[in-house]
């Protein structure tokens, strides 16, 4: 399921329009649902700037910088290697 996700943001990362629209579909359920807390008129304006953030956060993740168990065990290493690079 990860390396999937990965390769789905790598093809997103790249301007694959069919993997930029599946994960936007994929957390639509989730959105949707914290959008029933707005109002009505509220909700399609704030459904159009969760996608373009989910493509601008799509655009800037670094996969090179994927931490793994090493760094949850000793995250200040795993923090001044990122700030070094």
């Amino acid at each position: 399921m990860a390396h999937a996700l990965l390769s789905l943001i790598q093809k997103a990362k790249n301007e694959d329009e069919e993997a930029i629209l599946f994960l936007i579909n994929k957390f639509s359920p989730k959105i949707m649902r914290s959008l029933q807390q707005t109002t009505y008129q509220e909700q399609e304006d704030l459904r159009q700037e969760i996608h373009l953030k989910i493509i601008e956060a799509v655009r800037k993740y670094d996969l090179e910088q994927i931490p793994d168990i090493w760094n949850f065990i000793n995250p200040d290493d795993f923090s001044a290697r990122k700030m070094s690079s």
